[in-house]
C-alpha cells in the first residue's frame, strides 16, 4: 500500500492564510471517506486559523496564497457587515486522466453570465492555479486537472475567489482562497493504492 495525497480543504472565513493536506491509501471508490475527512477538515479551519510559514510537504510549495501568484489581481475586501465567503476545495484523481476539482463554498455564488460586469458582492468566479501559474477561470463547483499540466510530485493547487472585474474577494487585507497539494505519481503509477 503507498500513501498518495488524494484529496485535502482548507477553509477561510475570517482568515485567508491557510493550507491542509490530507493523505491517506485508499482509492477513488472512497468518496464517503473524501467527504467525511473534508467535513472534519472543514470544521476544524473554522475553528482555528491554519496560517504558517514552514512548507508541510517538504517539497518547496508555497503556503500562502500569495506566494508566487504569477498572475495577480487586486484585491477586493468583502463588505463590512456581510457574511464573508469561504472556500475548500476537493481533488480527486479522474480515472481517464488528471484530476478532478470540486471547489466547495459558503456565503458566495458563481455568477458566470456577469462576468466583466458590475461587482456584486460575494459573487463572481475562482481562479485555478497550479503551482502558482494561473490556469484558467472557473465558472462553477467542479474542474477538470488534466495530468499535462502537473509536474511529477507535489504539486499546489490554488483555487481564488474573484469578483466580476476579476479582483480577489479578500478578509483583512489576504485572498480568500485555499491550497490542496496534490502528488502526481511517476509515469505509469495508479492513482489508487493496490
Amino acid at each position: 500500500m503507498r500513501t498518495i495525497v488524494y484529496g485535502a480543504v482548507v477553509a477561510l472565513m475570517t482568515f485567508a492564510c491557510s493550507m491542509a493536506i490530507l493523505s491517506w491509501t485508499g482509492s477513488t471508490a472512497e468518496p464517503e471517506a473524501a467527504q467525511a475527512a473534508a467535513n472534519a477538515a472543514f470544521e476544524t479551519a473554522q475553528r482555528q486559523e491554519i496560517c504558517s510559514t514552514e512548507d508541510p510537504t517538504g517539497a518547496g510549495m508555497p503556503t500562502t496564497m500569495e506566494a508566487d501568484m504569477t498572475h495577480n489581481h487586486p484585491l477586493r475586501e468583502v463588505a463590512a457587515g456581510l457574511p464573508v465567503p469561504t472556500i475548500s476545495h476537493l481533488v480527486f484523481p479522474d480515472e481517464m486522466d488528471g484530476y478532478n476539482v470540486q471547489i466547495l463554498t459558503q456565503n458566495f455564488t458563481f455568477t458566470p453570465s456577469a462576468i466583466n460586469k458590475d461587482v456584486v458582492e460575494n459573487e463572481g468566479h475562482a481562479h485555478l492555479y497550479i503551482n502558482g501559474e494561473k490556469i484558467s477561470r472557473v465558472y462553477g463547483n467542479w474542474v477538470h486537472i488534466p495530468s499535462s499540466l502537473l509536474v511529477t510530485g507535489a504539486n499546489a493547487v490554488s483555487v481564488t475567489l474573484n469578483a466580476n472585474d476579476h479582483s480577489e474577494w479578500a478578509k483583512d487585507g489576504k485572498s480568500i482562497g485555499s491550497t490542496v497539494i496534490v502528488v502526481k505519481p511517476e509515469s505509469g503509477a495508479s492513482n489508487s493504492s493496490e
